[in-house]
């Protein structure tokens, strides 16, 4: 083995044996695989310590970038067997401030290799440090124009950081693996790894849980509400020949997401009929002809998507002067790794809320064009046009509407028992918490309608902000001063308590000075008798569902119904818990 100085050129010298395998990163929800990471390897004689080592020796030896820049090279011609998903490759910043990766050079380099932009994610690694976050994030500009995504890499390590963050505002984030390692017996991380997915929410951006390992460690993400996941749990890195092979087993990785069958993408396709890869290009022309008209015209390879030709990209370019003449014989494939602007599938099985959010994501010339359905094969399904999406993203959102509570805006038990059906049938475990605001009646009737509609918006903005962390999670609003909600297991009784407490303190200020200093207020019972009231509480009664078959979602509500009631027995705020038996209880007192 040379010297540690003559490494690199060594490493160099024998290229040709370095190699790419790559990682498929899973949503969960959706149980689908949204892109590959590449990763090199290389000789092990040569640096036993693998690619981690070379890149080590690289940044010492200055030759970081030009490494890197081999790599991505290698990646690319490695990974021309990848027709979907988004293909994601590392680079240091000062990878991306090098003149050699400008962006018209890139985007000739990525078509090449039978990308588009739009399927290429730039990870930026924590292996250089950004002097100024807001200039690097400029120089960025003209890559992203382009259609490239960028993504922060091996987030809370090395030099990545809350600023970084602000600045580049990418499109997505990878947590390193450090958060995830003991995020099962640790509280801290599991509410970090909270905090992080609802901050990508905000932020509009993708929180992908790197170096998920174990089954353990999959449901802790999966709890926290973070959907992209990539580690061994998933699958290991492999040569693309095996990557093509690899299908997620869906018998154990549960689903993440809980929307009902009628919120279902399958359920509102277009089934557009497609057309081989080799036709040629004036095959397409009377097909747009059609009354109604396509919204565009699949391309299919067997049964498998290969992509789309919308009827605005093919008449652009046959067009021009000549345009047809030079296009029409040709097959339509080359014509879309040519031309093409990118596409994008989700599976039959994928919710309304999942394609609205891969509609989003777009650049503003796709914004428009169907995304493409397939089997949980792989096959072509048919089309969604975008259309068809808004309008039924918009009886959803009548639906949620007429079931929700005029006051607070918080849906009913319709959606409660709706969402709990949900988890049941994908064998998720949750706590459902029935919660009740104690002396309100005398509050309202002290004080009038109007300070007790202001409790109960207090009550809903407590609740809703502490205990619903994720987008599945819900609280309702039955009635009244009544209050359920449906939450991961996980520090459920904490967060509850938490909300209680938080909830006692700022009640406070809905009472006169007067009553405040005196601590209670004089009202009428309901026998018509004065007496006096504390200040108005909350009383929380919690039932976990761990999977028990025999329970339905009515005995649920019950047996979490039936702990309030204990929970109220209690003088002021309260916490019950059902430990699987009724004479099994806990009460807490803030």
């Amino acid at each position: 083995m040379p010297g540690s100085e003559n490494v690199i050129p060594a490493l160099f010298a024998r290229r040709r044996e370095w190699a790419s395998v790559f990682q498929p990163i899973m949503n969960l929800g959706s149980e689908s695989v949204v892109g590959y990471e590449a990763l090199l390897r290389v000789p092990s004689d040569l640096v036993p310590g693998g690619p981690a080592e070379a890149f080590s020796l690289a940044l010492t030896a200055g030759n970081l970038v030009d490494l890197e820049l081999a790599a991505f090279e290698t990646h690319l011609n490695s990974a021309r067997g990848l027709s979907t998903g988004r293909l994601f490759l590392n680079l240091s910043a000062s990878a991306f401030l090098d003149p050699r990766l400008n962006a018209s050079a890139l985007v000739r380099r990525v078509r090449e290799a039978g990308f588009v932009p739009m399927r290429v994610v730039l990870e930026l690694t924590e292996a250089v440090r950004i002097a100024d976050a807001a200039r690097f994030a400029d120089s960025l500009t003209l890559l992203r124009e382009e259609g490239f995504q960028i993504a922060v890499d091996d987030f809370g390590s090395g030099f990545s950081s809350l600023q970084v963050l602000v600045e580049l505002g990418p499109d997505y984030v990878k947590l390193d693996r450090s958060l995830i390692e003991g995020a099962c017996e640790n509280p801290r991380k599991r509410l970090f790894l909270e905090s992080i997915g609802a901050l990508g929410l905000r932020m509009n951006c993708t929180v992908i849980a790197e170096g998920v390992e174990t089954e353990n460690e999959l449901d802790v993400v999966r709890s926290a509400g973070i959907r992209m996941v990539q580690g061994w749990a998933i699958a290991r890195p492999a040569a693309i020949s095996e990557v093509l092979k690899w299908a997620p087993d869906r018998r154990r990785h549960v689903p993440l997401n809980t929307s009902q069958p009628e919120a279902r993408v399958g359920l509102l396709v277009n089934r557009q009929a497609g057309v081989p890869h080799s036709v040629p290009v004036a095959l397409l022309l009377p097909l747009f002809e059609a009354k109604p008209e396509p919204a565009a015209i699949p391309v299919l390879v067997g049964s498998r998507p290969a992509g789309i030709v919308t009827k605005h990209l093919l008449f652009f370019h046959l067009g021009h002067q000549f345009g047809f003449s030079l296009h029409r014989d040709r097959p339509v494939e080359r014509f879309l790794t040519e031309f093409g602007t990118g596409w994008d599938s989700l599976p039959a099985d994928a919710s309304v809320e999942e394609a609205a959010d891969v509609v989003r994501r777009r650049p503003a010339s796709r914004r428009y064009d169907p995304v493409v359905i397939v089997t949980a094969d792989g096959d072509y399904a048919g089309l969604l046009p975008v259309d068809v999406l808004l309008a039924e993203m918009t009886r959803l959102k009548v639906d949620y509407a007429l079931q929700s509570n005029p006051l607070t805006r918080l849906p009913g038990s319709y959606i409660l028992a709706r969402t709990a059906e949900a988890w049941k049938e994908r064998r998720r475990p949750f706590c459902l918490g029935w919660a009740d605001l104690d002396n309100f009646k005398p509050f309202n009737d002290y004080y009038g309608f109007s300070r007790g509609d202001e409790v109960l918006l207090l009550a809903a903005d407590v609740l809703s902000r502490i205990l619903v962390r994720a987008p599945d999670e819900v609280l309702a609003n039955p009635g009244g001063d009544d209050f359920a909600f449906l939450i991961s297991p996980e520090a459920a009784e904490v967060l509850a308590l938490q909300a209680t407490r938080e909830f006692s303190e700022r009640v406070q200020v809905l009472y006169d000075e007067e009553d405040r200093e005196r601590g209670f207020i004089v009202s009428a019972d309901r026998r018509g008798e004065e007496r006096n009231f504390d200040f108005v509480s909350i009383s929380i009664g919690l039932v976990i569902w761990d999977g028990e078959s025999d329970v339905d979602t009515r005995r649920l509500v019950e047996v979490a119904a039936e702990m309030k009631n204990v929970a109220k027995k209690t003088p002021g705020p309260a916490i019950v818990v059902n430990r699987r038996s009724l004479d099994e209880k806990a009460v807490y007192r803030p």
